[in-house]
């Protein structure tokens, strides 16, 4: 009951922090109230449900997990900014979407319920894929097919074994393959067998492609560069600093393809900023205060608002 009570009192400035327009004092003094309530994870005892505010036809079976935690307190736009409106839009208008790295469902959700064409959805590690269908069942989503596998470079399906990270909860963000990472290690809670499905096989008929591989994304784009460079479909894909291969690779597919680029800000701008390909480096999402970088053959601007 205390806890509820707590989260009751605080729903005003859960409120204030989507509500209220960039740059309004009172959106600002609601985020610095929640983002300090967020750091008490005991607040979180008892709770069912998460409805992100700023888009209330979804819900979430709450579990231990930092991405649930962040919805919950400043929405789906403050977990990752104007990126989930990106994605709503970009599956509105696909034929075959491809989602590398499903996690407990939060795009998957949105972008199930958005397209009217196929979607398929990888995650490797069991106990999330159980997380990621309940919460798919849970929004009536079903055209979602989920594969409970990895994503792997080459052209043979088999056994790989994939790092799971000590994060202190019990949903990890990022769990990464042991091999072709272009990550630093990370201290393991434990490894595991999981099943590897050759990601080139994967996008022969994608239109939309997100990637969230940890470190993998590299390698698995340059197993499917025939196919890329030749069905130019839409890349979402997650590029940090030390990806230095992978901004090599992404510069290469834009010149070839006559991809534009794209970098969706976390934070701080509800604005899609455009980079030319020259101006492009692994720092470049940072800059922009993001970690995503989008390619696409058309202008996608718009789809931010």
């Amino acid at each position: 009951m205390l806890y509820w009570l707590a989260r009751w009192l605080l729903y005003p400035f859960r409120v204030g922090a989507v509500a209220f327009d960039r740059g309004n004092p009172l959106r600002s003094f609601s985020i610095l109230i929640v983002k300090a309530a967020s750091r008490k994870r005991s607040l979180m005892r008892g709770l069912k449900i998460v409805r992100p505010l700023d888009m209330p036809g979804i819900e979430y079976h709450y579990v231990d997990s930092m991405v649930l935690d962040a919805v919950y307190w400043t929405g789906a736009q403050g977990y990752e900014g104007i990126l989930a409106k990106i994605w709503e839009n970009l599956c509105k208008r696909s034929t075959s979407t491809i989602e590398v790295g499903g996690n407990i469902g939060f795009y998957t959700v949105i972008g199930g319920l958005a397209t009217v064409g196929k979607y398929t959805v990888l995650e490797p590690i069991p106990h999330i894929v159980d997380i990621l269908k309940k919460n798919l069942d849970h929004n009536a989503v079903k055209n979602v097919t989920v594969l409970d596998c990895a994503a792997v470079p080459g052209s043979v399906a088999g056994l790989v074994t994939i790092n799971l990270p000590d994060e202190g909860r019990f949903v990890q963000t990022g769990a990464h393959l042991m091999i072709g990472v272009e990550i630093a290690q990370r201290q393991s809670l434990r490894q595991l067998s999981v099943k590897g499905m050759p990601f080139r096989d994967l996008v022969k008929q994608a239109d939309v492609i997100k990637i969230d591989a940890e470190g993998l994304e590299h390698s698995l784009i340059m197993s499917a560069l025939p196919e890329i460079l030749i069905r130019k479909p839409t890349i979402l894909v997650e590029m940090l600093p030390e990806s230095l291969k992978l901004c090599a690779l992404l510069k290469e597919i834009a010149a070839k393809a006559g991809y534009r680029i794209f970098i969706p800000p976390a934070y701080k701008s509800d604005k899609l900023f455009e980079v030319s390909t020259d101006d492009l480096s692994a720092a470049t999402p940072l800059q922009f205060h993001s970690k995503d970088v989008i390619l696409s053959t058309g202008d996608i601007r718009a789809l931010a608002g």
